[in-house]
């Protein structure tokens, strides 16, 4: 299994290592306000979610920004242990290989090193869901709660978690973190500006920027596709539970599309995509294995 995962993480490096990193101004403009002291809603307007800029601030005593370069790549291999750690649950050496360098070429063509909210939101998205199968839930519940605060629509998959569970901690979790994040940062004065910050603006460009556009659509068509007939192969099989709660999980990533196909917001999507069709590759067999693997490879080629 290490040497599996050195050829995993290596083939990572080999991509991260020689693409340029592009961090965008607001992943670094944001955090420097705050690291000197400012607040997001209150002294500068922003209509994302406040947490990761609060993270990236301390960051920024390196002027070079290779410190904020070091932790993109970090989140990035953490994505990827992430997956890694999922799919050891099948006990397969094979099956984690496949689903690893999966995961590593399409994380590579979706975020191609730009450094972006959804990046860092897969992270607690990935942790949410592996803490979960491992009934873990005050942890899970605390990653969900912590993806809120980037992008505060990953609130859903508190509430989510929470009927999966059947189980208040989730919600009750949510509603902790943004209550301190309220009370001790932008004071209980400020709920009418975040409010307008966080919906009514992101409301505005929904309505008035939403695109259909949908860019490499042979690549998405194949993609739905591979997933399509993997579900019915999974329906067949007479998959368990489990299955049914991660295609949950993937289809709440939609959330993040909002404004349209962009391909750094596909990233939580891919995710979870990864782990559906690794899912269904290991529980069929000769001929119909051979054919799903194929389209697989398909999709990398393309």
């Amino acid at each position: 299994m290490i040497g599996i995962l050195l050829l995993i993480f290596g083939l990572q490096f080999a991509f991260v290592g020689t693409t340029p990193i592009n961090i965008w101004p607001e992943m670094f403009f944001f955090p420097w306000l705050v690291s000197k002291g400012l607040t997001p809603y209150v002294d500068f307007f922003d209509h994302h979610g406040f947490l990761l800029s609060y993270i990236v601030a301390p960051l920024l005593v390196d002027k070079t920004l290779l410190l904020v370069k070091m932790f993109f790549i970090l989140i990035q291999v953490c994505n990827t242990t992430l997956i890694v750690l999922i799919l050891s649950k099948y006990k397969k050496t094979f099956i984690v290989f496949l689903g690893g360098v999966l995961f590593v070429l399409l994380q590579n063509f979706y975020v191609e090193n730009n450094f972006w909210h959804e990046t860092v939101i897969t992270t607690f998205l990935l942790s949410g869901y592996f803490f979960s199968t491992r009934n873990r839930l005050l942890l899970a519940s605390s990653a969900l709660a912590l993806a809120s605060g980037i992008r505060p629509t990953a609130a859903i998959f508190s509430f989510a978690l929470a009927f999966q569970k059947r189980s208040v901690i989730p919600i009750f979790t949510l509603l902790t973190f943004w209550f301190f994040a309220i009370t001790f940062l932008f004071g209980l004065n400020s709920i009418s500006i975040l409010k307008t910050a966080l919906f009514d603006y992101n409301r505005f460009l929904l309505e008035q920027f939403s695109s259909n556009h949908i860019a490499n659509e042979k690549i998405l068509l194949l993609g739905l596709g591979i997933l399509i007939s993997g579900l019915y192969i999974a329906v067949r099989q007479k998959v368990s539970s489990r299955f049914f709660v991660l295609l949950c999980w993937f289809l709440l990533t939609f959330v993040f599309l909002g404004l349209g196909y962009e391909r750094t917001h596909m990233i939580p999507t891919v995710s979870f995509w990864v782990l559906l069709v690794i899912s269904i590759f290991q529980k069929i067999h000769g001929y119909p294995r051979i054919l799903y693997g194929a389209l697989i490879g398909a999709t990398v080629l393309l």
